[in-house]
C-alpha cells in the first residue's frame, strides 16, 4: 500500500496549516512513489492531497505528480467508459442511435487527454441519471466531478438561457470543462448525425438547435485560444 493510516493522518495535519513563507514542508519521497503494490485509491488520495495543498499554499509538493496522474487518468478512462455504458444502457440520442455508442463515445473520441476522455464519457451522468455525485467523487476525484458539474445544466433552456449557461462556463476558466463542452458541442452540431448533408436539410426544430450549438461552440472556441 502506498500510504498507511499514520502517513495519511500526517498529511491531513499538514493541510490544516500554511507553513511560513519559503519553508518547505519535509515530505519523504517514497510516500509518493510506492512499492508496486499501491492501489488506485492510494494514487487518488495522493493526487487529491496534492491539489488541495497547491490551492492552500500556492506551490507543488508532490514531485512525481504528473507520473501519478497519468496512471490515474488511464484508469479513469476505462472506469468512466464502463460506468457510462452501464448508466445509459437502452437510451438513444435524437437520431435514434444508442446514446453511449452514438454520442458519449463520439465526444470521448474528440477529447484529447485521458482526463478529458474520462470526463467526456461522464459529462451527462449527473444531468440525465440518478447516479450520486458523492460516489462519482469517490471514484474520480474533485477535478473530474467539478468539471462535470460545470457542464451540467437544467433541462428545457431556451436559446438565450442556454447561451448564458455557455458564457458562465466560459467565464469559469475551468479548462477541463471547457474542453469537454467543446467536444460535446462539436458532436451535437454535426448535422450528418440527423441524416442531413447540409444545415438547410434539417427540420426547423433541428435547424434552430444546430444554430444554438454553433453559436455556443463559437463562444467557447474563442475562449480556448486564451490563457485562463
Amino acid at each position: 500500500m502506498l500510504l498507511n493510516e499514520t502517513e495519511r493522518k500526517k498529511i491531513n495535519r499538514w493541510l490544516q496549516s500554511v507553513p511560513p513563507e519559503g519553508e518547505v514542508v519535509p515530505v519523504v519521497h517514497y510516500l509518493f512513489v510506492g512499492d508496486g503494490t499501491e492501489t488506485v485509491d492510494d494514487i487518488r488520495y495522493v493526487l487529491s492531497f496534492a491539489d488541495r495543498w497547491y490551492s492552500l499554499n500556492g506551490y507543488h509538493i508532490v514531485d512525481n505528480y504528473d507520473e501519478l496522474k497519468q496512471i490515474f487518468d488511464k484508469w479513469a478512462v476505462q472506469r468512466a467508459k464502463e460506468l457510462a455504458k452501464e448508466q445509459f444502457a437502452g437510451r438513444t440520442d435524437k437520431a435514434g442511435v444508442d446514446y453511449f455508442e452514438g454520442h458519449l463515445s463520439s465526444v470521448a473520441t474528440l477529447a484529447e487527454t485521458d482526463e478529458e476522455k474520462a470526463t467526456a464519457y461522464l459529462h451527462d451522468i449527473l444531468e440525465d441519471t440518478d447516479y450520486p455525485e458523492d460516489r462519482l467523487r469517490e471514484d474520480f476525484g474533485d477535478r473530474i466531478v467539478d468539471a462535470i458539474l460545470m457542464v451540467t445544466h437544467k433541462e428545457h433552456l431556451d436559446e438565450e438561457e442556454y447561451l448564458d449557461y455557455i458564457r458562465k462556463l466560459k467565464a469559469s476558466g475551468n479548462k477541463l470543462a471547457i474542453a469537454v463542452k467543446i467536444a460535446d458541442l462539436t458532436n451535437n452540431s454535426d448535422y450528418t448525425r440527423l441524416g442531413a448533408s447540409r444545415p438547410e436539410e434539417l427540420s426547423e426544430k433541428d435547424r434552430k438547435r444546430w444554430e444554438k450549438y454553433r453559436k455556443s461552440l463559437e463562444i467557447l472556441q474563442n475562449e480556448s485560444n486564451k490563457e485562463v
